[in-house]
Protein backbone atom coordinates (compact mmCIF):
# COMPACT_ATOMS: atom_id res chain seq x y z
CA UNK A 1 0.00 0.00 0.00
CA UNK A 2 1.16 3.46 -0.89
CA UNK A 3 0.30 6.91 -1.69
CA UNK A 4 1.65 8.61 -4.62
CA UNK A 5 0.24 12.11 -3.91
CA UNK A 6 0.38 14.09 -0.48
CA UNK A 7 -2.88 14.79 -0.27
CA UNK A 8 -3.52 11.03 0.01
CA UNK A 9 -0.08 10.31 2.11
CA UNK A 10 -0.33 7.60 4.52
CA UNK A 11 -0.38 8.49 8.03
CA UNK A 12 2.42 7.02 9.92
CA UNK A 13 0.11 5.75 13.36
CA UNK A 14 2.50 2.55 13.59
CA UNK A 15 5.31 1.86 12.22
CA UNK A 16 5.67 0.73 7.93
CA UNK A 17 8.03 -1.35 5.87
CA UNK A 18 7.33 -0.82 2.10
CA UNK A 19 9.47 -2.28 -0.90
CA UNK A 20 10.33 -0.14 -4.02
CA UNK A 21 10.55 -1.50 -7.30
CA UNK A 22 12.78 -0.51 -9.86
CA UNK A 23 9.45 0.23 -12.35
CA UNK A 24 8.14 2.12 -10.06
CA UNK A 25 8.73 5.70 -10.57
CA UNK A 26 6.47 8.10 -8.77
CA UNK A 27 7.35 9.36 -4.78
CA UNK A 28 5.62 8.23 -1.73
CA UNK A 29 4.16 10.38 1.03
CA UNK A 30 3.45 9.84 4.68
CA UNK A 31 2.43 11.62 7.43
CA UNK A 32 3.23 12.05 10.95
CA UNK A 33 1.65 13.96 13.31
CA UNK A 34 3.47 15.90 16.22
CA UNK A 35 1.51 16.06 18.95
CA UNK A 36 3.13 18.02 22.15
CA UNK A 37 5.93 20.61 21.62
CA UNK A 38 7.61 18.91 24.77
CA UNK A 39 8.22 15.82 23.76
CA UNK A 40 10.53 15.26 21.32
CA UNK A 41 9.32 13.23 18.15
CA UNK A 42 12.00 10.94 16.13
CA UNK A 43 11.47 9.43 13.02
CA UNK A 44 13.58 5.81 12.68
CA UNK A 45 14.68 5.40 8.85
CA UNK A 46 16.29 2.05 7.78
CA UNK A 47 16.67 1.03 4.48
CA UNK A 48 18.05 -2.20 2.43
CA UNK A 49 19.20 -1.45 -1.35
CA UNK A 50 20.64 -3.39 -3.97
CA UNK A 51 21.81 -0.40 -5.71
CA UNK A 52 21.17 3.41 -5.86
CA UNK A 53 19.40 4.48 -2.84
CA UNK A 54 16.72 6.33 -1.05
CA UNK A 55 15.87 10.20 -0.20
CA UNK A 56 13.69 11.27 2.61
CA UNK A 57 12.20 14.49 2.52
CA UNK A 58 10.42 16.10 5.40
CA UNK A 59 8.33 18.81 5.08
CA UNK A 60 6.33 21.03 7.37
CA UNK A 61 2.30 21.22 6.80
CA UNK A 62 2.06 24.22 4.30
CA UNK A 63 5.43 24.91 3.56
CA UNK A 64 7.22 24.14 0.38
CA UNK A 65 11.11 24.48 1.87
CA UNK A 66 11.85 21.01 3.40
CA UNK A 67 12.81 21.04 6.85
CA UNK A 68 14.96 17.77 7.16
CA UNK A 69 16.72 15.65 4.20
CA UNK A 70 18.17 12.38 4.10
CA UNK A 71 19.81 10.44 1.77
CA UNK A 72 20.55 6.95 2.30
CA UNK A 73 23.29 4.59 0.52
CA UNK A 74 23.13 0.82 -1.23
CA UNK A 75 24.51 -0.64 1.70
CA UNK A 76 22.43 -1.31 5.08
CA UNK A 77 21.37 1.70 6.85
CA UNK A 78 19.96 2.78 9.82
CA UNK A 79 19.01 6.48 10.53
CA UNK A 80 17.56 8.50 13.18
CA UNK A 81 15.95 12.16 12.84
CA UNK A 82 14.45 14.34 15.23
CA UNK A 83 11.35 15.81 14.12
CA UNK A 84 10.99 19.75 14.72
CA UNK A 85 9.50 20.35 18.64
CA UNK A 86 6.48 22.11 16.92
CA UNK A 87 3.04 20.62 17.36
CA UNK A 88 1.66 19.75 13.96
CA UNK A 89 1.51 17.51 10.90
CA UNK A 90 4.77 17.12 8.93
CA UNK A 91 4.96 14.98 5.65
CA UNK A 92 7.65 12.25 4.79
CA UNK A 93 8.34 12.22 1.17
CA UNK A 94 10.33 8.73 -0.22
CA UNK A 95 12.14 8.37 -3.55
CA UNK A 96 15.04 6.66 -5.34
CA UNK A 97 18.16 7.80 -5.87
CA UNK A 98 18.80 6.71 -9.30
CA UNK A 99 16.26 5.25 -11.79
CA UNK A 100 17.65 1.74 -11.01
CA UNK A 101 17.17 1.49 -7.37
CA UNK A 102 15.60 -1.40 -5.91
CA UNK A 103 14.90 -2.12 -2.47
CA UNK A 104 12.95 -1.60 1.02
CA UNK A 105 12.84 0.73 3.34
CA UNK A 106 11.14 0.91 7.32
CA UNK A 107 9.56 4.10 8.66
CA UNK A 108 8.64 4.51 12.13
CA UNK A 109 7.85 7.40 14.89
CA UNK A 110 8.34 7.19 18.64
CA UNK A 111 8.03 10.22 20.89
CA UNK A 112 10.10 10.41 24.32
Amino acid sequence: KAAYKKSKAIHLKSDIDSIYTSTEKAARWYKVSVKSSKKQSKLKILTVADQGGFKFTIYERGKKKPVKTVKTSAKHLEKTVKLPKKKGAYYVKVTKLTSKTTGAYYLGTYTY
